[in-house]
């Protein structure tokens, strides 16, 4: 019976959480929902799904949970006790203890009522009509045990992120292997036709390789709802959270290390942008306070977008950090790109004291660390007084790209297509040793930088034999000046080695056809390289 048990437990495990976080959704949607009937009902079949699968499994604590839990949605249902928002922290408080009761169960352990004595207390009470919310110290909650869950699905197969991860290994793998094969017999007209087959039919295998990675990022972005709820209750503010485009799908592991960003810049939101209630009508504002999350595709990255109708970031306050920590020195000028980055910096705060939710110079250090491991970038805009907005760009995976190769210094490396505008000819004359970094493209000015003085390597063609590829991203654009082009590829991403860890201008390696290894560049530092340097 044991044996049976843990077979089916995984599946329970997941299906529980599943059905958790759209309890907690359901419950934090329901003054929007269009039929408040209809909207309980679903939270009842929720509770109530809960509870025969607690039940089946012989996890009476939960089953008692979630019957109390029912208990109080039936008296609910019937109109004899409205739903407040004090009812609802009593509903959201059971589902955490469910939730809790789960990490229990999922290390193997047993939960039990003794240390839920008070919420079960207030479930009862709500259940009679005497509305006493209880709060839990629960354990942190169970990581997801599959990617990809959607309570929208009709249909899901579970597998193993191991699984997907060998799969695209393997994918990548015989992608290198075509790449040697196509050359040893390009010359042979039939063996052509049949590699031509082969390479379609891969390239569909590849596409739908990467698509089992891919999960939506909507069910992380809406438990920022629950997030602002709390937080804002807590600091005396009023705040909704507004979620759009929930239907963009992600990298499984690009979204584990989304998370904690978002968590972080979502809190920052909460506490140093929105001001209190009083402050905002005095501004002629809306009391309640506004936080968009924001996701989209451009260009094979994956946007997330942060903002809020705030007071903004307090330039003098940063400045005056800045300066306290010796970030900047009196007199520096900067840019207010450059001002506004100094946010991102280990240790920065301009909180005026340590609180629970800040003070201590960590929240957007975690988003600048996460965000750059996984090889994206971060802006931030703002408005004084208008609000502001951080944007975070990551790839749409990590694990294969199409890359442009180029050769500089007597190596080859890799730019990210999605980032290369156009290849164009350096003509004699420019970029000499004399000159500011600046070409003229078209009539319009192009900042420049040389691939081998981004790398600290000699360079070793000619000024007038080399090439320019036009990079852009984020809104930046400049010129990236290489010895030759070698042309297109889809590189299997490698992780680079500790020797150049500390390298920001690479981002990963790859195996061309020939054999040999290739360096991928990171596309936003060089970038950052051409604006404020140029060709030296």
């Amino acid at each position: 019976m044991d044996d049976v048990r843990d077979a089916v437990l995984p599946t329970f495990l997941g299906e529980s959480e599943e059905n958790l976080e759209a309890l907690e959704q359901a419950l934090l949607n329901f003054d929007r929902a269009a039929s408040r009937d209809e909207a309980i009902g679903a939270i009842f079949r929720l509770t109530h799904t809960l509870k025969g699968n607690s039940e089946s499994m012989g996890i009476e604590a939960m089953s008692q949970c979630a019957h109390a839990l029912e208990s109080v949605l039936d008296a609910v249902r019937g109109h004899a006790v409205p739903m407040t928002p004090a009812l609802l922290t009593v509903l959201l408080g059971g589902r955490d203890a469910l939730r809790s009761m789960l990490s229990t169960v999922a290390v193997g352990g047993a939960p039990g009522l003794d240390a839920y004595e008070a919420v079960m207390h207030a479930l009862a009470e709500a259940a009679s009509g005497h509305v006493t919310p209880a709060s839990i110290d629960s354990p942190a909650p169970i990581a997801p045990v599959a990617a990809g869950h959607d309570p929208r699905a009709r249909k899901s197969l579970r597998v193993r992120l191991e699984t997907l991860d060998q799969i695209v290994t393997h994918t990548g793998e015989l992608s290198i292997a075509l790449a040697r094969l196509a050359g040893v017999i390009a010359s042979r007209d039939d063996a052509r036709d049949a590699l031509l087959e082969v390479e379609r039919l891969f390239e569909g295998l590849r596409e739908q390789a990467m698509r089992l990675r891919l999960v939506p990022i909507g069910p992380m972005l809406r438990q920022q709802l629950r997030a602002v709820r709390d937080l804002a209750a807590g600091h005396g503010k009023l705040a909704r959270l507004v979620v759009e485009g929930d239907e963009v799908e992600v990298d499984a592991s690009v979204l584990d290390g989304l998370r904690d960003p978002v968590t972080h810049m979502v809190r920052n939101a909460v506490d140093h942008a929105l001001e209190q209630p009083d402050r905002r009508r005095a501004a002629d504002k809306d009391p309640v306070g506004t936080i968009t999350l924001r996701a989209r595709y451009e260009a094979g990255w994956v946007v997330v977008e942060v903002s809020d109708d705030g007071a903004g970031f307090d330039r003098g306050r940063i400045r005056e950090r800045a300066l306290a920590m010796g970030l900047l020195h009196a007199g520096t000028r900067v840019d207010d790109d450059e001002l506004l980055r100094l946010v991102l910096a280990p240790g920065f705060s301009t909180a005026p004291a340590v609180t629970d939710l800040s003070g201590r110079g960590v929240g957007m250090d975690v988003v600048a660390r996460n965000v750059a491991a996984l090889k994206g970038s971060v802006d931030l805009r703002s408005i004084e007084g208008g609000g502001s907005t951080v944007t975070l760009r990551v790839p749409l995976t990590l694990a294969i790209i199409d890359g442009f190769v180029v050769g500089a210094a007597g190596e080859t490396y890799v730019i990210p297509m999605e980032a290369v505008r156009e290849c164009v000819g350096l003509s004699r004359g420019q970029g000499s040793d004399g000159a500011d970094g600046i070409l003229d493209l078209r009539g319009e000015p192009l900042p420049c930088v040389r691939l081998a003085a981004v790398l600290g390597l000699p360079p070793m063609a000619p000024l007038d034999t080399r090439s320019v590829v036009v990079v852009e991203q984020g809104g930046r654009r400049a010129g990236l000046v290489v010895d030759t082009l070698v042309g297109e590829i889809q590189a299997v991403v490698k992780p680079i080695g500790r020797g150049l860890a500390d390298v920001r201008s690479v981002s990963g390696s790859t195996i061309l056809g020939n054999g040999r290894v290739a360096l991928i560049l990171d596309a936003a530092e060089i970038l950052r390289e051409a604006v404020h340097g140029g060709v030296s």
